[in-house]
């Protein structure tokens, strides 16, 4: 007859293998058991020290703990992830969240860059941004969505998932917007403009994406497109005409495209086929029967249209406010005229269809690459050919046969 062997105990097992009444391996400095159920291990003893033998034993190295239980709660950032329950336990309270600092680290060394094509905004991108967003986390939300939009872009095969993981940000970001925007102050007044303009840019890195992705039609490209439009437009709700911004807010340097009598030249590439445009609407409006739109508001349109095609000729809008001088022809259209794009009026759409030249001719800017093309090319299809004579430069500057 075999005698019945001894338990052995852990008389110097740590403090949640205790509690739980179950052996601890005593590995240091966290047992088996708490890396395996992703407790906090803790002993009451101080532990041995790390050249001991018994912190190399077998069972302490057959699995490396996480970098969340290789350090003392205290030390831990408590950040907490877009698609994590905001019902976190308390052992899970303190964890760094990995895919959230990849995201911001992302955004502060390569993403900032794109925002703009000057010096002072990309400044303003990379850290003042990123400092109000610690305050004011819609806007850090903000920051992080479109980083990670960036990071689907640059890696198609994991594109789904940052896509999904943008979307998350963002709708945590709008969601915290809301409640803030109710109760504008001079406190907050820069961390609500500096979300106002992200989110055109989010809107339009996010059609460009989904287009890459084959998800979208040209069609459905267009309509996302004038979201975008309206979003950025959104802006004139917050900030009275010509950015009124205070002179102590540091958002100024992200409105002086607007605030600057930028000089515009007397000749520009496509000036004639503005000039074929103009004449074509002005035929179209002499002759058009009661009930048409006011000739004044594509004839406004094509009027800014020219200024953004001479101002983007010079000097300075090649060193600098290149993208900027490009959307600020969205923002200054009447709101009539918008209205007429989203019915998709053919004079209106014809417009667009010069504009988007703009956009192609800035193709390597990743959140609007492609826009140019697609935008022309589903204009094309959509006004057939009794459209194509005056669609011809625009299908040409695109490469589109």
């Amino acid at each position: 007859m075999f005698s019945r062997q001894a338990h052995r105990k852990s008389r110097k097992g740590c403090l949640p293998c205790k509690r739980r009444h179950v052996k601890c391996g005593e590995e240091h400095p966290h047992c088996q058991n708490c890396i395996d159920y992703d407790l906090q291990c803790e002993y009451r003893a101080a532990p041995p020290s790390v050249f001991s033998r018994s912190s190399l034993s077998p069972s302490s190295t057959q699995r490396f703990p996480t970098l969340e239980s290789s350090y003392p709660q205290p030390l831990l950032l408590g950040l907490t992830s877009a698609t994590e329950s905001s019902q976190t336990s308390p052992c899970n309270a303190g964890k760094l969240n990995i895919a959230d600092l990849e995201l911001l680290h992302h955004f502060s060394t390569v993403t900032y860059i794109t925002m703009s094509n000057v010096a002072d905004e990309q400044n303003t991108w990379q850290s003042t941004m990123v400092r109000i967003g610690f305050k004011y986390p819609f806007l850090l939300h903000g920051l992080l969505a479109f980083s990670a939009l960036h990071l689907g872009y640059l890696n198609p095969v994991q594109s789904l998932s940052y896509l999904l993981t943008a979307s998350s940000h963002q709708d945590r970001a709008i969601s915290q917007f809301r409640e803030i925007f109710t109760s504008v102050s001079p406190s907050n007044f820069d961390p609500i403009l500096a979300f106002s303009c992200l989110l055109p840019l989010h809107s339009l890195a996010n059609t460009t994406t989904s287009r890459l992705r084959k998800h979208i039609s040209d069609q459905e490209t267009l309509s996302s497109f004038l979201g975008s439009v309206r979003l950025l437009r959104g802006v004139n709700n917050f900030v009275p005409y010509r950015w009124q911004i205070p002179s102590s807010s540091c958002m100024i340097c992200l409105a002086q495209v607007a605030l600057r009598n930028l000089p515009e030249a007397l000749t520009y590439p496509g000036i004639e086929a503005l000039d074929r445009l103009q004449d074509m609407c002005s035929s179209l409006l002499n002759t058009s029967s009661g009930g048409a739109p006011a000739p004044h508001i594509f004839m406004d349109a094509i009027a800014l249209l020219r200024k953004t095609f001479a101002r983007l000729a010079t000097k300075t809008a090649f060193e600098q406010f290149t993208v900027g001088i490009i959307l600020l022809w969205m923002y200054d259209l009447s709101e009539e005229f918008i209205s007429l794009l989203s019915s998709s009026n053919a004079m209106g759409l014809t417009i667009l269809a010069h504009y988007a030249t703009l956009l192609y001719r800035q193709n390597h800017v990743w959140w609007i690459e492609g826009l140019g093309s697609t935008l022309i090319g589903a204009i094309s299809a959509i006004l057939g050919e009794e459209w194509a004579d005056i669609l011809a430069w625009p299908k040409k500057v695109a490469n589109i046969t």
